[in-house]
């Protein structure tokens, strides 16, 4: 006789099995970003950043809500509608296969897809500081950290909050706004419009204001090093601090699915 009895409902998971699930989840949109999105990761992360800074804080709506899919036209950014439908692709994928009731957002989706790839460029960056092989030694003993973020978010089905802006000084502004710090905006750089030539957006960032241009210069030097630890640390806490603390909020019971439920009495001992 099996040892199992029904399911145990989503509410009443214990961290175990929340954490095997999750676990679970982002293993599978690792493997089908991975699949799907062949974009770099500047573009997904200028999606998110421009999709975060349309947040209107008074009238609280806006922000990483997906939104930014309807307004790529209007913000003269059409080149990322590509990237766009790699991450639809991405989502229909994972959704096909995840067996929660609760289908994964696209938000949710371009927001892991920002963390994954630049993750992973990061630790590219530092498997190449030698030809000898000894760069994927520095990768995996100097590997920087860069938090996973949070999960739960709902997709808005038509352009929604303030609108995207269309030049670096314009997000700046908003970042300001939003309560990001001189550190952070300087972090983001590589989500700006026109991240693709990074140096060109730190110089106009660098343009702005002394602070923001102190910042860059630290992170310029960051990059320089063997690990860019400051750097590529920096980079990590901005981005987790842009996606789980400035937008609408995320469910906590998304994607999660009823489990087994374990009859200890049904165990032949």
């Amino acid at each position: 006789e099996q040892p199992f009895t029904g399911t145990t409902p989503v509410e009443m998971l214990v961290p175990g099995q929340k954490s095997k699930q999750r676990t679970d989840l982002y293993i599978l949109m690792k493997a089908k970003i991975g699949e799907k999105v062949s974009s770099p990761y500047t573009s997904v992360m200028q999606l998110v950043l421009l999709d975060a800074v349309t947040r209107d804080k008074e009238t609280k709506t806006g922000g990483l809500d997906g939104s930014i899919q309807y307004e790529l036209d209007s913000a003269g950014l059409p080149g990322l509608k590509s990237t766009i439908s790699e991450l639809k692709d991405a989502q229909k994928a994972i959704n096909d296969e995840w067996p929660s009731e609760d289908k994964l957002s696209l938000t949710d989706v371009m927001v892991f897809a920002g963390y994954l790839k630049t993750a992973q460029a990061f630790s590219k960056a530092l498997a190449a500081r030698s030809t000898n092989g000894g760069g994927s030694t520095i990768a995996a003993g100097f590997g920087n950290p860069f938090p996973v973020p949070v999960l739960g978010r709902d997709d808005a089905s038509s352009a929604t909050g303030l609108a995207v802006p269309k030049t670096v000084e314009e997000v700046v502004e908003r970042m300001k706004a939003l309560g990001l710090q001189t550190r952070d905006i300087a972090a983001l750089a590589l989500a700006m419009p026109g991240s693709e030539d990074l140096a060109k957006v730190e110089a106009d960032l660098s343009a702005i204001d002394g602070k923001i241009k102190g910042a860059i210069q630290a992170a310029q030097q960051s990059r320089r090093t063997v690990t860019q630890n400051s750097y590529q640390v920096n980079v990590g806490e901005a981005y987790f601090k842009l996606v789980n603390t400035l937008g609408p909020k995320v469910k906590p019971l998304a994607y999660y699915y009823p489990a087994p439920k374990f009859d200890i009495s049904k165990v032949k001992l």
